[in-house]
């Protein structure tokens, strides 16, 4: 048996409508006045340096080979011969760079071993240790014949990050100050590639208490940034 189904219709005044529609407007208008009255532009981009990348000869090793334990000093500090090694800057087109070395051996350098100065400690290298031993250090110095896309330069170095230099460079530092090359002896060269020959004067740390019983490895590191001014 099946009962019939008639939906109630369903009626909305008129009025109510209008009500609805006219309250809508007045929201939406609304929303549109709060709108900020303004759009952002951004400009974007990159300056980038010349790019240069820095090499040294011998792949960045200075080998002492092996120093025979009766060679040193027994009471004093053992001077060992200076050796050279050459850093090169190749830029892709012409930059004006500076140094900064940073010392990876920093715990195991060892005060007054080149000499009695606080001073001397800044340009004090660090040589390992062994068994809690300091082993030594080593100096850096730049040589005279250093060139500038193959002209002469000289050494120059500043302590404000390249706002003023100076000359009489000496031994390079660890300390934060910044190390370039100069034609005039003031001003930073810019190049594409720089030659700088280095000397490396290193000292054992020997003495009564240097330990002898045991094969020692000199553990030197350092490493030298570039500076983009």
């Amino acid at each position: 048996m099946t009962l019939p189904f008639a939906p109630h219709s369903c009626r909305i005044p008129a009025a109510f409508l209008l009500r609805f529609f006219l309250l809508l407007a007045l929201a939406c208008h609304g929303a549109a006045a709060h709108a900020l009255p303004s759009v952002e532009l951004k400009v974007k981009g990159t300056v980038r340096p010349s790019a240069c990348t820095p090499s040294l000869s011998s792949d960045g090793v200075l080998d002492y080979g092996v120093i025979a334990i009766a060679s040193l000093n027994p009471m004093h500090p053992t001077v060992l011969p200076i050796r050279d090694i050459t850093l090169t800057v190749d830029c892709r087109e012409p930059a004006s760079i500076a140094l900064a070395v940073v010392d990876n051996r920093a715990m195991s350098r060892v005060f007054g071993l080149f000499d009695d100065s606080v001073a001397s400690i800044g340009s004090t290298f660090g040589l390992g240790m062994a068994a809690g031993y300091k082993l030594g250090g080593y100096r850096i110095s730049f040589d005279a014949s250093a060139t500038a896309d193959g002209q002469p330069v000289s050494s120059i170095m500043s302590s404000n990050k390249g706002l003023s230099w100076r000359s009489n460079v000496g031994y390079l530092r660890h300390t934060g100050h910044y190390f370039g090359f100069s034609q005039d002896g003031a001003t930073l060269s810019t190049q594409k590639v720089l030659n700088a020959p280095l000397r490396i004067q290193a000292v054992l740390n020997s003495g009564p208490d240097f330990p002898r019983g045991e094969e020692l490895q000199l553990d030197g590191s350092a490493t030298i940034e570039l500076k983009y001014l």
